[in-house]
C-alpha cells in the first residue's frame, strides 16, 4: 500500500484532502500540536483493516472540532488496539459484522496484551465514544444496541504516590548551580509550585496574576486548579 504524506502544507485542510492523508499535522485540523513532548503529528498509516482506518479518519476529524491535540492522540493510539484485534483475530471481517460477541472477544485480547489498567479502560471508552459517534453520523452500520458496557471496564488499581526521597531533592539542589541557568529556573518553580513539567513549559510570557492581597498566582492551563500561588523565590526566577 501506498503510503501518502502530507508535506509543508499547514493550513487547515478539507475533509476530502485529508481523507487521502495517512499523516496529518497537527495545525492541518486546527489542531495545536504538544510541543513540550514533542507531538506534532496524528499517524494512521498502521491502522487496518480500511474500512476501520477510513471511519477512524472521519472521527478523529470530527472530534478535533471540539477536543485538544491531546484528546485526538489518545483516541487515535487507542482506537489502534481495536484495529490490531480486529487484524490478528478476525481479518477478514467487515463493518457489518461487529456485535456484541466480538466485543467479548475484544475484552479478552485486552486482558492478555502488557497494558496498564488505565490504557485498557481508555481503549474500551474510546470505542464506545466511536460507537456512538458512528451511529449519530451514519458512517458506520453498527448495532443501535450497546457494545460495550461500563461493567466492562476493568477496576482501576489504586495509585501510590511516588515521592522523591528528601536526600535526593537535597542533592540536586546543592548541585543545582552545576546546570544551565533556564534548567535552574525551571527545577527551583517546580519545585516550589509541585506543578506539571508541561504546565510549566507551556506558561505564556505574562504567566503571573496579582490578587486583591497583592499574592502573585501562575496561571497555569488546568481545568481543575487555574491558579498556582508563586512564592518569593518563583517570582525572583520567572
Amino acid at each position: 500500500m501506498k503510503l501518502i504524506y502530507a508535506k509543508d502544507r499547514l493550513a487547515i485542510l478539507p475533509v476530502d484532502e485529508l481523507m487521502l492523508l495517512d499523516i496529518w499535522q497537527a495545525e492541518q485540523v486546527g489542531l495545536k500540536p504538544d510541543t513540550v513532548n514533542g507531538s506534532y503529528q496524528l499517524n494512521f498509516t498502521d491502522l487496518e483493516p480500511l474500512w476501520f482506518k477510513s471511519a477512524v479518519k472521519k472521527f478523529i476529524r470530527f472530534q478535533a472540532a471540539t477536543r485538544s491535540y491531546a484528546s485526538c492522540s489518545s483516541y487515535l493510539g487507542r482506537l489502534k488496539h481495536f484495529g490490531e484485534f480486529l487484524m490478528q483475530e478476525h481479518p477478514n471481517i467487515t463493518a457489518n459484522q461487529v456485535n456484541r460477541s466480538l466485543m467479548i472477544n475484544y475484552l479478552i485480547f485486552l486482558s492478555k496484551k502488557q497494558l496498564s489498567t488505565v490504557t485498557r479502560s481508555m481503549a474500551l471508552v474510546h470505542l464506545r465514544t466511536f460507537h456512538n459517534i458512528m451511529l449519530q453520523e451514519k458512517w458506520l452500520s453498527w448495532p443501535k444496541e450497546l457494545l460495550i458496557y461500563s461493567s466492562d471496564l476493568p477496576k482501576p488499581s489504586q495509585s501510590i504516590p511516588r515521592f522523591i526521597p528528601e536526600i535526593i531533592i537535597s542533592q540536586l539542589q546543592q548541585h543545582l548551580h552545576h546546570l544551565p541557568l533556564f534548567m535552574q529556573h525551571l527545577i527551583t518553580i517546580l519545585l516550589e509550585t509541585g506543578r506539571r513539567v508541561g504546565e510549566i513549559c507551556t506558561l505564556p510570557l505574562h504567566c503571573l496574576e496579582q490578587d486583591e492581597q497583592g499574592d502573585y498566582f501562575l496561571k497555569v492551563k488546568e481545568s481543575k486548579i487555574k491558579n498556582s500561588a508563586a512564592s518569593d523565590r518563583v517570582l525572583e526566577k520567572i
